[in-house]
């Protein structure tokens, strides 16, 4: 932690049985990086794979996005537009109307009449791209990202946060996984 708020990035994998306190020991990263927390400029998140939605492209960054837009599946979704339109308008520059709506389609939040007008390998593409905007943006501040449950992800997902791991060569984030 004192690393990432140095300046410095990281990336720790936890790995062991169920029942060996992996949880627990995130927990207590989580308090530490709180109780010395300096700024409110610093970031946490978390997202945990689900065994039931591995078919689900790009569900465990659907629930990243949603941890760092401050949102919650619960939520209607003309709130969940609204924190994500703040959090991309705070953290991402150039993101035009197109791909704020693509972001909606990636969070299944987009109103009825909108159309993105892309899809399959172009809007993989285009996911991919936006979601490393928005992850850039964040951790222009120091940021801890947690990946929970690894093992339940899908290949989307794992994909995109094998192309994120690059941001700890120049960043200030910590992806805990």
């Amino acid at each position: 932690l004192a690393e990432v708020r140095g300046g410095g990035g990281a990336i720790v994998s936890i790995i062991g049985d169920a029942g060996l306190g992996k949880t627990r020991l995130v927990e207590e990263v989580r308090r530490e990086w709180e109780a010395s927390a300096g700024r409110g400029d610093e970031r946490w998140s978390e997202a945990r794979a689900q065994s039931y939605e591995q078919t689900r492209s790009f569900g465990l960054f659907r629930q990243q996005l949603l941890s760092l837009a401050g949102a919650s599946e619960a939520e209607p979704p003309e709130v969940i537009r609204e924190r994500l339109g703040a959090l991309v308008a705070a953290q991402t520059e150039g993101i035009d109307e197109r791909s704020r709506r693509t972001l909606e389609l990636l969070l299944a939040v987009e109103q009825s009449d909108d159309t993105v007008g892309i899809e399959g390998q172009e809007l993989r593409a285009e996911l991919g791209r936006l979601v490393n905007a928005v992850w850039r943006g964040v951790a222009r501040q120091p940021a801890t990202f947690v990946f929970d449950d690894l093992h339940w992800s899908e290949p989307a997902s794992a994909e995109v946060i094998m192309d994120l791991f690059s941001l700890v060569d120049d960043a200030p984030v910590l992806f805990l996984c």
